[in-house]
Formats: C-alpha cells, sequence, structure tokens
C-alpha cells in the first residue's frame, strides 16, 4: 500500500512524497533523520517498524514508542537497540516473551538493577545473557555463585565475579 511520507531536502525544507511498502521499508533501515524515524515508526506495516527498531539512529524517544508495539519482533528489535533507554528497558525485562528479555539481557544501556532481576529469570538464556553483561554488579554475580542450580551459569558467574572484585 502507497502511503505519504515528510521528508527534508538537504537544505532543510521538507516536502512529502507517496512511498511504496518495499521503499518505506528501505528508508527506514538506511535512514539517519530522525524526524522521518519517527514518522515511519507509526507506519502500519510491521516490517517498517521493525526496520526503524533496528536503526542505529533511532532515538530513545521513538524507541520507547516502539516499545508498546504490539508485534514482539519489534519489542524485541526495541530491546536490542543501544539507543533504548534504561526506563524502557527496565519495562521491556518484564517482558511475558524469553527473546525480548533476552535482548534487554545483553543490552549495554540495561541497569544493573533490572540486571539483577533478570539473573534470576525463569529462563537459562535470560540469566546467562544477564550474567555476560558488563553492567551486572558483583553482588548479584555473587548471588548466582551460590543460589544458581546449573552448573554452566555457576562457573560463569564465579569467573565474572573474579574479574569484577580483582
Amino acid at each position: 500500500m502507497d502511503k505519504i511520507v515528510i521528508l527534508k531536502n538537504k537544505a532543510g525544507k521538507k516536502g512529502f512524497k507517496v512511498l511504496d511498502d518495499e521503499h518505506r521499508e528501505r528508508l527506514a533501515k538506511s535512514c539517519s533523520d530522525f524526524f522521518v524515524l519517527d514518522e515511519l515508526a507509526r507506519d502500519d506495516n510491521r516490517d517498517v517498524r521493525w526496520n526503524v527498531a533496528t536503526n542505529p539512529y533511532t532515538t530513545a524517544k521513538t524507541l520507547a514508542l516502539l516499545a508498546k508495539d504490539p508485534d514482539n519482533n519489534v519489542r524485541l528489535n526495541v530491546a536490542c537497540n543501544h539507543n533504548t533507554s534504561p526506563l524502557v528497558l527496565g519495562e521491556l525485562a518484564k517482558a511475558s516473551v524469553t527473546t525480548i528479555r533476552c535482548g534487554v539481557a545483553l543490552n549495554p544501556n540495561t541497569k544493573a538493577s533490572t540486571l539483577h532481576r533478570l539473573a534470576t529469570d525463569t529462563d537459562f538464556y535470560v540469566r546467562y545473557n544477564a550474567l555476560v553483561n558488563p553492567n551486572t554488579g558483583p553482588n548479584t554475580l555473587f548471588i548466582a555463585c551460590n543460589n544458581e542450580k546449573h552448573p554452566t551459569l555457576i562457573a560463569l558467574a564465579r569467573h565474572h565475579f573474579a574479574k569484577k572484585v580483582k
């Protein structure tokens, strides 16, 4: 379906252009203009929103909007985007979808307090990703050393704990 998109030219003047789905998807993936990305984040096409969520130029404000998207894959890409704010990551950490929580656990912007919660998640991969995140605090690692049941995660927590307390 064709849709009107607001674009800026090199001189900064706004203009309108009709683009089909494929062109909007490509624009969402390659664009560096935050204004255009914000407009594309409201697109009806899931693939357009998915590409906006993966774009490294998407602002934290636009990612906060996309964090409420009904599509799990869009929210997963928000969780993985390095521009996502710690506050939004904290909310995404409560998602029922395991892959979204894994994305939050891997994100370098995730706060230690959120990682502490994820380090006790029911899912092995969420706990693993939380333990390898450099923001995970020594207290969380120490608790994992003593409370974790999986031998791989115990070894991982011990390894990272030893590095942090040196």
